[in-house]
């Protein structure tokens, strides 16, 4: 992606992938972090009709398919949510 010429450092993405925005972590959140950009993916089967580019989704047994949004998480994630977590247990008596 970086190397295509049409690419723009920090714009979105939209991934025509199967299951890109399935698993923990997804491909699709490996992505916006390593990109640091916004990335919309699916969470199942996609196919693109080639005459028309209608797009449909879906998965086996009927299950609920959805885009998804995944925003990067960077370095400065972690730190916030450690001293999110510990800014919790100082204030909570219960948590002590």
């Amino acid at each position: 992606i970086r190397a295509h010429p049409g690419y723009c450092k920090g714009q979105s993405i939209v991934l025509y992938v199967c299951y890109a925005g399935e698993g923990v972590p997804s491909f699709a959140q490996t992505l916006a972090n390593d990109l640091n950009s916004m990335v919309y993916a699916v969470n199942g089967f996609i196919e693109i009709e080639y005459q028309t580019g209608r797009v449909s989704l879906s998965k086996p047994n009927g299950l609920k398919v959805e885009w998804k949004i995944f925003q990067p998480i960077g370095p400065n994630f972690k730190t916030f949510v450690r001293e999110s977590y510990q800014k919790i247990i100082k204030n909570d008596p219960c948590l002590r």
